[in-house]
């Protein structure tokens, strides 16, 4: 079993916080990927012409919890590199 400290700010000095019990199961995935945020959907960067996933038509929407990686192109032959931090999780027992 774990044990939850919560920081209270406005909690009197001499008062002792809440400490709460956790014990649980999670399911993790199996890596994590640490990346920047893209406004590419959001930002409207999208060309709306094009089909969405699995042929859907042109201007379709999105699923919600589609992420994008964007690279900048610097010219034609030009290696282009993305450095991304990568958690590869696992189970300890």
């Amino acid at each position: 079993m774990s044990l939850l400290y919560p920081r209270i700010p406005n909690l009197e000095r001499d008062q002792q916080g809440p400490v709460v019990g956790l014990k649980g199961k999670s399911l993790m995935p199996y890596c994590h990927f640490e990346l920047e945020d893209s406004d590419y959907i959001s930002g409207a960067k999208r060309n709306p012409e094009m089909k969405g996933p699995n042929g859907a038509p042109p201007g379709s929407t999105l699923d919600p919890n589609t992420r994008v990686i964007e690279f900048s192109c610097i010219g034609i032959g030009v290696k282009n590199t993305k450095y991304v931090v990568l958690f590869i999780l696992y189970f300890v027992n």
